[in-house]
């Protein structure tokens, strides 16, 4: 019996690895006036990609740039919500399908400004409609958004709230205190935040109560309600959310109702390694406020402002996905945390412990509805942080489900980002900006089709691609491929010899500026090469059968020649010194001059080197790499035409790549070798232990368990310590990081770091090694020493911090981090000042 299988591809995952050469240079559509950090979006990086068939040349970039449909100020805004608007309609309607209709677009966008609220049509074209609606106009709006099914519009201001039809209201409420705080005055009533999940709405007020509001379908009215839960609880809530658990298949347990409160479930949250976190940071928003204040030499660490200034809840659209809950502390970290189900009937006392005191209500339905409940923190990639401010109405924290096919959030403020969710993945994009970014919605209508944007592309290049370099005069991207051709075997006899001819007549009129490729089928007729001028023109007819129409084709390329030469050996590596053009052809290092019209040899170098792989030049200084015998370092001179050895490596390395890393006025020499080493060395002759200058001394080694091709040097942009730090400017500019690629696909970076804050992350690392649970029980310690395959190696100085093993303190308990920073004599806030700073000086992309 024989077995036939079929096969489908289900979905594919984008590759970039190899990377063999990349290069930094402007996008085509960037923007002339990009001011401050919002230049870096104008920039991408273009990489040479996979082997053969599979060759591509990929387009990178880490922020999302948007295309700007249109542009307009408004001064003084503060939010942003666009709202739909449903024809009236039978009630019987099955609300949930009314909600799910995607392709819906939005009826009106809102606008609060610091005195009053706009109100735009947005079906068409965007028209201001704010004399002719029923909105709250006259002071600004704390959120908008649709109730019962999108048949009526919700807005929410700090005295009240209206329901809306359309542009008719259909009910106006007002706020007032709860009695027992009836007479503290009028202000204590007034809403600081809200959150809206049909058909309910949850409000925080700024005495730090809370209120809900809950719907009714049939009469599309609200009505005031205070949970019992918080009736009785003299504590001030600071941050609160609503989760609606809706869908054709509800994540959660179904229950009588649609909604609960997040701040109000006690449930256990567990750790990136899984174990409980004994920590109520979801039912109870003040305990970094209730933390002990941390002494550090005579100073102490505030955590009393410490607290969660805002929660959101979400599940995304998809077969497995699962809600994730959001929160943002006053200092601007985000935590991220994944619900998921636990069954087991071990953790009902761990249950009962995490209940909330002095409740048997709340505990009988914590254990009833979410017995099985457990969160579990995410780490996020690096994104900067800003300090929040509890006072704030507005959330930073904006969902979506379609923007550019991408479910996710969008982060406002000063330094705005993307989280796109991928896989049941966040991926974090900053959107670098001129200025901070207030206030975010979705807009769908017939002009913004889910707002469409671009992040990633890759080209076809069916070849293999080996190197690739920026032209910024013409915004080129001149690149080497190579694609094997195999002969027939049915015409290696017949035609040898004309086959050979046509070859070379194709290689010695090929065009320096591009390529041409000829078509299936096309034999060329006509290759004059020069009918009065430099022009190369080809006739081309296809070779088919008679039944087929014939397409005969001209095309006419300019071809420029400036100079040619033939050397002796293969040309492994090119480089600019000071107007002059360096070649290396196998040990040989020789310099040419230009005089207009040839090229002529002034200076050379052939000592020792076997194979020369790469060279850099900063200024007048050379660095030299060999297939063999590790790292050169030379000078050149115009007076008297010399290239000479400044020093080098004694060792025996096998290089990869090679580049200068610039601090300020200190000058590093970097390589990598076959052994996913880098090593950085440095040009000392006053030391004894060069040799008198003869030797490169050591500065630091890293293992990155990768072989490094290509390293691209890139100024490092300004921080915040930058701005405000009395230290000399041009220690600050001239301060460059290395960005670096892989063989497996992987992009890396490597940037100088100043002496204290060095020392300080120093510390925090060795900390580290033993606080954080690695994975599979591997030592970072170990793993990132230098590796040298049996051969004999002297270790260098430890003058390298591993970032990814840094990223780690932010996942830790908040106590934790606070009992660290302690240790090592500094503060929490000093650390992420400092990794933030980096991320910051780092955002190339």
């Amino acid at each position: 019996m024989q077995k036939t299988f079929s096969f489908a591809v289900r979905d594919s995952l984008i590759n970039v690895g190899p990377l063999k050469d990349f290069s930094y240079g402007l996008r085509m559509n960037a923007d002339p006036n990009a001011m401050g950090i919002a230049k870096q979006s104008n920039y991408e990086l273009v990489c040479c990609s996979g082997h053969g068939k599979n060759g591509t040349l990929c387009v990178l970039q880490q922020s999302v740039r948007p295309e700007v449909i249109t542009q307009e100020p408004i001064p003084g805004c503060k939010g942003l919500w666009t709202v739909y608007h449903k024809n009236s309609r039978s009630h019987g309607v099955d609300s949930s399908k009314m909600a799910a209709d995607e392709d819906e677009y939005h009826a009106y966008l809102i606008i609060s400004l610091e005195t009053r609220t706009m109100v735009l049509q947005t079906v068409n074209n965007l028209e201001e409609v704010t004399e002719n609606v029923d909105y709250y106009v006259q002071g600004s709006t704390i959120a908008a958004g649709n109730l019962f099914g999108r048949r009526r519009v919700i807005q929410v201001y700090a005295r009240g709230a209206r329901i809306l039809d359309g542009a008719f209201m259909t009910q106006d409420l007002s706020f007032r205190a709860p009695t027992s705080e009836a007479g503290s005055g009028p202000e204590s009533s007034t809403v600081s935040s809200v959150s809206i999940a049909d058909p309910y709405v949850l409000l925080r007020m700024t005495d730090g109560s809370v209120q809900l509001l809950v719907g009714d379908l049939s009469t599309c009215t609200i009505s005031t309600n205070i949970p019992a839960v918080f009736e009785s609880s003299k504590k001030s809530i600071a941050a609160c959310t609503l989760y609606h658990d809706k869908g054709p298949e509800p994540w959660l347990h179904k229950t009588s109702t649609d909604a609960w409160l997040s701040t109000g479930l006690g449930e256990a949250i567990e750790g990136a390694d899984g174990t409980p976190h004994d920590q109520g940071t979801i039912r109870d928003s003040q305990n970094f406020k209730n933390s002990d204040d941390v002494a550090v030499h005579g100073r102490k660490e505030i955590s009393q402002n410490m607290k969660v200034v805002e929660l959101a809840m979400q599940r995304w659209p998809g077969l497995h996905s699962r809600p994730f809950l959001f929160g943002i502390l006053s200092d601007g970290t985000i935590l991220c945390y994944h619900a998921y189900l636990f069954e087991g009937a071990e953790n009902a006392s761990k249950i009962e412990e995490a209940s909330v005191p002095n409740s048997a209500s709340l505990r009988n339905i914590s254990a009833s509805r979410l017995k099985n409940l457990r969160f579990v923190r995410v780490p996020l990639d690096t994104y900067t942080r800003e300090e929040m401010s509890s006072d704030t109405p507005f959330p930073r924290i904006t969902m979506f489900k379609n923007v550019g096919g991408f479910p996710g959030f969008f982060l406002s403020g000063s330094r705005p980002a993307w989280f796109m969710v991928f896989r049941e993945r966040l991926r974090i994009h900053p959107q670098l900006c001129d200025g901070p970014i207030v206030a975010f919605t979705v807009l769908h209508n017939m002009y913004c089709n889910h707002g469409l944007i671009y992040v990633t592309s890759q080209i076809p290049l069916k070849g293999t691609p080996h190197q690739v370099t920026y032209f910024a005069e013409k915004n080129l991207y001149p690149l080497i491929v190579s694609v094997p051709v195999l002969k027939p075997l049915n015409q290696v006899l017949s035609s040898l010899v004309d086959q050979e001819v046509a070859h070379q007549i194709e290689q010695d009129t090929s065009n320096v500026d591009g390529t041409y490729t000829v078509e299936e089928f096309e034999v060329r007729i006509l290759e004059p090469e020069k009918s009065g001028g430099p022009w190369h023109t080809r006739g081309t007819i296809p070779m088919q059968s008679s039944e087929n129409a014939l397409t005969v084709r001209v095309v006419t390329l300019f071809i420029s020649e400036v100079y040619s030469k033939e050397l002796k050996g293969a040309i492994s590596a090119l480089a600019s010194l000071q107007g002059h053009l360096l070649i290396s052809s196998g040990p040989n290092v020789i310099l040419h001059k230009w005089t207009g019209s040839e090229l002529n040899g002034v200076a050379f170098y052939d000592a020792p080197p076997l194979y020369v792989v790469s060279l850099n030049i900063v200024k007048n200084f050379i660095l030299l790499g060999d297939i063999h015998k590790s790292i050169y370092f030379l000078s050149w001179k115009e007076q008297g035409a010399q290239l000479s050895l400044l020093a080098k490596d004694f060792g025996s390395l096998d290089c990869f790549a090679t580049e200068f890393l610039i601090d300020g006025s200190t000058l590093s020499l970097i390589v990598s070798d076959d052994q996913k080493n880098v090593q950085i060395f440095y040009y000392a002759p006053k030391m004894s232990e060069s040799w008198k200058g003869q030797k490169l001394l050591s500065r630091a080694e890293f293992h990155v368990g990768a072989h490094v091709t290509k390293f691209l040097r890139l100024q490092m942009l300004p921080t915040s310590v930058d701005r405000t730090s009395a230290a000399p400017a041009s220690d600050k500019t001239n301060r460059f990081a290395l960005l670096f690629g892989t063989l497996d696909g992987s992009l890396g970076c490597i940037a100088p770091l100043d002496e204290l804050t060095f020392r300080r992350l120093q510390s925090l690392q060795k900390k580290l090694v033993d606080a954080v649970p690695h994975v599979a029980g591997l030592n970072p310690r170990s793993f990132r020493q230098f590796h040298s395959n049996g051969k004999a190696h002297r270790p260098g100085p430890d003058s390298i911090v591993d970032c990814e093993l840094l990223s780690h303190y932010e996942m830790l308990l908040f106590e934790q981090q606070l009992e660290i920073a302690n240790q090592i004599g500094t503060t929490r806030f000093q650390i992420v000042s400092n990794l933030n700073d980096l991320t910051l000086g780092t955002s190339f992309l």
